[in-house]
């Protein structure tokens, strides 16, 4: 192998890896490879950690888009909250959480550091954006503000907030129009950089071009620099922080400037539930597809450590409050949620029951899913009876 290409070897691994995102098991990916026909998928649960899975950005032109949508990772109720919630949309099972139970009345300090919320000077919350952290922080505040008996109107508005589909169908539709002509850029860049060099250097062998096509890449390559800043502050104006990131890894690192969109799409809708995001970027039957997931997940979620003293309290009045609100969105939605509530065929004798929750059969009358730890079984009822 010579130098030439070693180099396109490495450039190449470069931006495969660029295009490999760690995500929350809890969060829904919105990508759509060509247009705006988006499909919502979790992320792998063969790769991955116990609270985060794999997911690939679209690796060709188009390039794509993608969207990430995840619940708030804390539990909120009248009294106190949690850095912990009930839900566990894969087979993985719940992710890992921190798991800290603390009362309003108790919170003396409360502070945001990047990603992470501090409560009392002790980690609360680590979270995916340092936007979500903040948000968490200041709806923390608003609850240690307020008086007892003015906090579940707050934290119902809070649940409310997260399905508001205006404010997304107004970020996405802001995105999509402002980032026509930088798409076009990084596809551009994306051809002349993998499919038109490598053509000339060792296809042709035309030595004489690939100078002059450097000098282009590189001129491209600002353009989509400068590009990325301008759009980033449209539309994440008070990220700064988020911004200079970005700016000085698509700067040093050419290949990653290809991906500059990710840089804005991935945290533009973190602040919103996904079933929001799924009514404004995909089509009905996606929307009712996820829809009757997560519902049936929230109706029959895992049991909760008991161990924890208070957690099962916040967590499950903040797991009936979000449903609430998510059942009142898929209403007005007119999404059909009578799936919810199906239950498997008995076309064997032998199946005695089923799990609510993932719908499996067993042919044991009582006891627990094997695969949703200490959620009871449900006995299948005989056909006519």
């Amino acid at each position: 192998m010579n130098d030439a290409s070693l180099i396109f070897l490495i450039l190449g691994v470069i931006y495969l890896l660029d295009c490999l995102h760690l995500v929350n098991r809890n969060a829904v990916v919105f990508s759509s490879w060509i247009g705006t026909n988006f499909k919502a998928t979790f992320a792998g649960i063969v790769v991955g950690t116990r609270s985060s899975g794999v997911m690939v950005s679209p690796l060709l032109p188009p390039l794509g888009i993608t969207y990430i949508a995840q619940p708030l990772p804390v539990s909120f109720s009248p009294t106190g909250a949690c850095s912990f919630i009930t839900q566990a949309l894969t087979p993985a099972g719940r992710p890992s959480q921190v798991t800290r139970v603390v009362r309003y009345d108790e919170i003396t300090r409360l502070a945001c550091e990047g990603k992470e919320v501090l409560i009392n000077g002790d980690l609360f919350v680590k979270c995916r954006s340092p936007r979500m952290a903040r948000h968490i922080t200041e709806a923390i505040r608003r609850l240690v503000k307020a008086e007892p008996a003015a906090r579940e109107r707050l934290v119902k508005q809070l649940a409310v907030e997260s399905f508001d589909v205006n404010a997304v169908r107004a970020a996405v539709e802001s995105f999509r129009a402002s980032a026509k002509w930088l798409r076009g850029a990084c596809n551009l860049l994306w051809i002349l950089m993998f499919v038109v060099l490598p053509v000339l250097m060792f296809g042709l062998k035309v030595w004489f071009l690939v100078l002059p096509l450097v000098g282009l890449l590189l001129v491209l390559h600002g353009v989509v620099v400068g590009g990325y800043w301008r759009l980033h502050k449209k539309m994440m104006a008070t990220e700064s922080t988020h911004r200079w990131e970005g700016l000085v890894k698509i700067v040093l690192c050419p290949p990653a400037s290809v991906r500059a969109l990710d840089l804005i799409s991935l945290d533009l809708l973190d602040l919103y539930h996904p079933l929001a995001v799924a009514g404004v970027v995909t089509g009905k039957s996606e929307l009712q597809r996820l829809a009757v997931a997560m519902v049936r997940e929230a109706r029959h979620s895992l049991p909760v450590d008991l161990s924890v003293s208070g957690l099962a309290e916040v967590a499950d009045w903040h797991r009936r409050t979000m449903l609430e609100a998510a059942e009142t969105f898929l209403k007005k939605e007119q999404v059909d949620l009578s799936a919810v509530d199906q239950v498997p065929n008995r076309t064997d004798e032998s199946v005695k029951s089923y799990c609510p929750r993932c719908l499996t059969v067993y042919m044991i009358e009582n006891g627990d899913c094997s695969d949703c730890r200490g959620l009871a079984l449900v006995p299948l009822k005989r056909e006519g009876k």
